[in-house]
């Protein structure tokens, strides 16, 4: 069986997640916790994983280019990094939104009405 990467990437969502959560309990240090969300390096991770990258030549970038956006990044004050995006708002947009899910999920304390309670008898 071919593998998809799904362990993969559910290591990169709990990096993100992880560092989220940790941005929020050192914020008061004066500590900064950086995630840098990069896409495909120019490295030889392909190489030595096995796998031929799924990913266009064209879209890779240079390993000391994305060091460098992320440390200007840092010093911007952007705790999340994605160097290839080019406008942040984009993910400024869906950070709002998981907090406003996460907010209404947890704001009743009850079962949504949606699902139906078992029958008793």
């Amino acid at each position: 069986m071919e593998s998809r990467g799904a362990a993969y990437g559910a290591s990169k969502a709990y990096v993100l997640h992880f560092s989220l959560a940790l941005q929020q309990e050192v914020a008061s240090t004066g500590i900064r916790v950086q995630v840098v969300l990069p896409g495909p390096v120019r490295t030889e991770f392909f190489e030595a994983a096995g796998t031929s990258s799924m990913f266009p030549e064209e879209s890779f970038v240079d390993a000391d280019d994305l060091v460098w956006a992320a440390l200007d990044g840092l010093d911007r004050g952007e705790l999340v990094c994605i160097p290839t995006l080019p406008d942040m708002a984009s993910w400024e947009e869906v950070a709002t939104l998981q907090f406003a899910l996460r907010d209404a999920a947890g704001e009743r304390g009850v079962i949504a009405d949606r699902y139906e309670p078992p029958s008793s008898g």
